[in-house]
C-alpha cells in the first residue's frame, strides 16, 4: 500500500516538475527531482525524521500558527541529493556531499507548494529548485 500511496504523490508531483526519484542512498528515504519549471517563493523548514516510514518531512504549523499541527510536508530535493543518519541526527547532503540540512535546525529554500498526500504521511511537497539557504546568515 505505502508504494502505491508514493506512487499516487510521485506522479502528482511529476506534473508538476518532471521525473522525481525516491532515492535511499545515504539510508534515508528522500525525493528528489530535476524540475522543468522554477517555483520562486522562499520557505522556513525545520526537518524531521519518521524513523519509522523512513522518511523527512516538515511540520507545518496550524492556521492559528501552533507549531507541527497543520500536517506533514515533504521536501523534494535537487537531483543527486541523499540523507544519511548519523550521531543521533540526519544530514541531507548535496550532490558534493556537503551537509546542507540537518533535523531540528531551521533552513529555507527556494521552490513552491504542490497539494498531494501519501509520502511519508504528508500532505502536500515543497519542490525545490535550489539549494537551502542559513537563514542565520
Amino acid at each position: 500500500m505505502r508504494i502505491l500511496v508514493t506512487f499516487a504523490l510521485v506522479a502528482l508531483i511529476a506534473a508538476a516538475c518532471g521525473d522525481v526519484d525516491v532515492s535511499s542512498e545515504g539510508g534515508v528515504e528522500i525525493l528528489t527531482s530535476s524540475p522543468e519549471v522554477s517555483m520562486t517563493a522562499l520557505g522556513s523548514f525545520v526537518l524531521r525524521y519518521d524513523d519509522e516510514l523512513n522518511c523527512l518531512y516538515h511540520d507545518e504549523p496550524s492556521n492559528n500558527g501552533e507549531p507541527g499541527t497543520g500536517g506533514r510536508i515533504v521536501i523534494v530535493w535537487p537531483d543527486g541529493y541523499s540523507a544519511v543518519e548519523r550521531n543521533g541526527e540526519v544530514d541531507v547532503l548535496d550532490a558534493s556531499g556537503t551537509v546542507v540540512a540537518t533535523t531540528g535546525a531551521e533552513f529555507q529554500l527556494g521552490g513552491g507548494m504542490v497539494a498531494g498526500d501519501s509520502h511519508c504521511d504528508a500532505i502536500g511537497a515543497w519542490v525545490t529548485t535550489d539549494a537551502p539557504v542559513d537563514p542565520n546568515r
